[in-house]
């Protein structure tokens, strides 16, 4: 978390700070004698496209490590966010959420497993299953202090007795820790289905309408 705030809060500004340096220098390169100004014009078109690259990494390094909507916003509306990206970045998919009885935040431990676990089983599906369309499903039930998910896609599905990668082994590592089960099952006549259940109790000050519901007698 300290070092998603730190490339946030620190390196993004330095970006827009160059940006706007490099704009003030382009404004000064067209006073300059038209050769010189052309030279500059070209390397400020090369740093330009450099910062753009940084800016991108940056982002993409800030979604990696801890996306920064989580525990600002509600849990539900930050795995919508994440759903509706992978959308965009993927025509001719289609991918459903439904998130029943979530509370807004259940602590970072919790909603960050809930994130990969969705981000990993998914970029799973379309990447090496080429799934077409992926449903995925979140309930919460306070009374039984329990979240379970379900990834479930159309796609090529995983061989017999093939080993798990880096992805899904972290995905296990991160349920275990929590006391949490999972487990992979074939769907037919084609596809997987991931399901998923992790002990969680919502946070103590970030109950959602829903929890609240759940939590009445």
């Amino acid at each position: 978390r300290q070092i998603a705030s730190d490339l946030h809060d620190e390196l993004g500004p330095c970006v827009v700070g160059l940006r706007a340096n490099l704009e003030s220098i382009e404004r000064l390169a067209v006073r300059a004698e038209p050769a010189l100004g052309q030279r500059m014009g070209e390397r400020i078109a090369t740093m330009t496209e450099i910062l753009d690259r940084i800016q991108g990494l940056n982002r993409r390094l800030l979604r990696k490590i801890r996306p920064m909507a989580l525990g600002h916003v509600p849990l539900a509306a930050v795995l919508a966010d994440l759903v509706a990206d992978f959308e965009s970045h993927s025509p001719g998919r289609r991918i459903t959420l439904s998130a029943e009885g979530l509370a807004e935040r259940y602590g970072d431990s919790v909603d960050i497993t809930l994130y990969r676990c969705i981000q990993e089983a998914v970029t799973n599906a379309l990447r090496h299953g080429d799934a077409r369309n992926i449903a995925i499903t979140v309930r919460a039930d306070r009374r039984a202090g329990r979240i379970d998910l379900a990834i479930e896609d159309d796609g090529t599905g995983i061989a017999a007795g093939a080993p798990h990668g880096f992805g899904l082994i972290g995905m296990e590592e991160r349920i275990s820790a929590l006391g949490g089960i999972w487990r992979i099952l074939p769907v037919v006549p084609s596809g997987t289905r991931i399901d998923v259940t992790i002990p969680a109790q919502p946070y103590q000050f970030g109950l959602s309408a829903a929890a609240v519901r759940l939590a009445a007698p």
